[in-house]
């Protein structure tokens, strides 16, 4: 257990540092490029996004499944992913030229090409993450994603800084992704070179249905998330798209972070739940009141700083992003209502994929109506209420599956202490003294301030998380010091 711990904590320093570093790009482009080239970059990159995932489907997830379960037949099961990312990548892109070329306005025009060419090459052949995550090589797993996107960022702002063409960064990402295709190629047949062949105890269609339910949730997701940047690149155009994209990166934290604790806490819930002890339950309960005690400051603090946040960082020209970060803010506070994780720690994850088609119905019903009278707020509000609906259903599903009320279902009333100090602490950063003496360096003292008063309130609520929070930093600092 020791060693899968440390594992989870190297996946998730590795994912908050990529994260991290995925937000340095936009920060330099901006400065670069204009609003309208930068909208088209993000727009490229969007489409990219979805279109990729549909190409990858999950395949290469499965091997933490099967990698696990037979060792030895490893290359027999990645050889499979790879055949069938040929297979899928190769449907996936047709599929979209054909889109594409068929709608009275098309999508990406001339950048449809350059599109199909990046989602070939980023897709096939790339397994080795979830490969070495299966095999626990997880030190791998950082210095391949990290120097992956290192490399990705610094030819991209080289690039932009030499031509300022947005063709040109396109171009060479297509270039930089075809390369990483031919080396993976290289080592993979390298590495299968005289490996013994073993019978795979998995059919090629036991592997391919096991992909099947968490690919249609991940590329339905991602469409759900995409779709308001689609409809306003294409009904507003690209610089609102910018505006768009920038007011979101707040949210880049969040999947990492969030995904890496329910990683840790999955096993722990799973095990008591098979054992038909309820305490599983207590154990996602306080997890959401952690996440609340962590979430919810860095949530009114930047709703509270949103303009000085995004002007500072990315440029007076993208003011207007302020507002879309601010109905972001609010997602945060969603998401620490993690139901996926209590319905995997039961073992029922169909309603996942219910669930992601209420958020998509909600999503589409909403954009046509919101767009056109409220611009890119309008899109921001309906991913919110989408997102909302598709917690809201889950959390009414497994409350009925559980046979309690919602209200037993989740924390109740330590949530509402939460609010009710993260609500008396917002009192001290109002006043807009803070700012108008330092400038945005005025939120510094004034986050700080926020936070002392909303622990001293939680503190003084005697809410048991904030307890095991303080514990658990102590221990760790602790650890740290002795090892140093």
């Amino acid at each position: 257990m020791g060693g899968l711990t440390r594992q989870a904590a190297i996946v998730t320093i590795s994912r908050l540092i990529n994260q991290g570093l995925m937000i340095v790009s936009p920060v330099i482009l901006v400065r670069l490029l204009s609003v309208d080239d930068f909208g088209k970059y993000r727009e490229f990159l969007l489409y990219a996004t979805v279109v990729g995932n549909f190409a990858a489907f999950s395949l290469p997830n499965s091997l933490l499944y099967y990698v696990g379960l037979q060792p030895r037949g490893v290359w027999g099961y990645v050889n499979r992913i790879a055949l069938s990312l040929a297979v899928s990548s190769t449907i996936a892109v047709v599929v979209f030229a054909a889109i594409d070329t068929l709608l009275p306005k098309p999508l990406l025009g001339d950048a449809l090409l350059p599109c199909v060419l990046y989602v070939l090459f980023c897709t096939n052949l790339d397994f080795w993450e979830f490969l070495w995550l299966a095999q626990r090589k997880s030190m791998l797993v950082v210095a391949y994603t990290a120097s992956r996107l290192i490399v990705r960022i610094v030819l991209v702002t080289v690039v932009a800084f030499l031509t300022r063409d947005v063709a040109t960064i396109i171009g060479s990402l297509v270039v930089l992704e075809g390369i990483r295709l031919l080396g993976a190629l290289y080592l993979w047949r390298r590495l299968i070179r005289g490996q013994e062949v073993v019978p795979l105890e998995a059919s090629w269609r036991d592997q391919l249905w096991f992909c099947i339910p968490s690919g249609i949730g991940v590329c339905v997701s991602t469409l759900n998330s995409s779709l308001g940047g689609m409809f306003v690149g294409q009904s507003i155009g690209e610089a609102a798209l910018a505006q768009f994209v920038i007011g979101g990166y707040v949210l880049m934290v969040l999947s990492p972070l969030r995904n890496s604790v329910s990683d840790v806490l999955l096993p722990q819930m799973a095990a008591l739940a098979k054992d038909g002890s309820a305490a599983w339950l207590a154990v996602w309960q306080r997890s959401v009141v952690l996440f609340a005690i962590i979430l919810f400051p860095v949530a009114v603090i930047t709703f509270r700083y949103a303009e000085p946040l995004v002007v500072t960082a990315f440029s007076e020209k993208y003011r207007d992003a302020a507002s879309i970060l601010q109905w972001h803010c609010a997602m945060i506070l969603i998401s620490c209502f993690d139901v996926a994780l209590a319905l995997r720690a039961i073992g029922k994850t169909q309603p996942l994929l219910a669930a992601i088609a209420v958020c998509l119905v909600v999503n589409l019903g909403l954009l046509p109506f919101l767009l056109p009278r409220y611009g890119t707020d309008g899109a921001a509000a309906a991913l919110l209420a989408s997102n909302s609906a598709g917690t809201v259903y889950l959390v009414w599903h497994i409350a009925r599956q559980l046979k309690i009320s919602v209200l037993e279902f989740i924390p109740s009333r330590r949530l509402c202490q939460v609010i009710l100090a993260s609500a008396l602490a917002f009192g001290v950063i109002t006043p807009s003294f803070w700012t108008d003496w330092l400038g945005v360096f005025g939120a510094v003292p004034a986050a700080l301030l926020y936070l002392l008063v909303f622990f001293g309130i939680l503190h003084f609520m005697r809410v048991p998380e904030l307890g095991d929070l303080v514990s658990r930093v102590g221990d760790l600092v602790g650890r740290q010091t002795a090892r140093a």
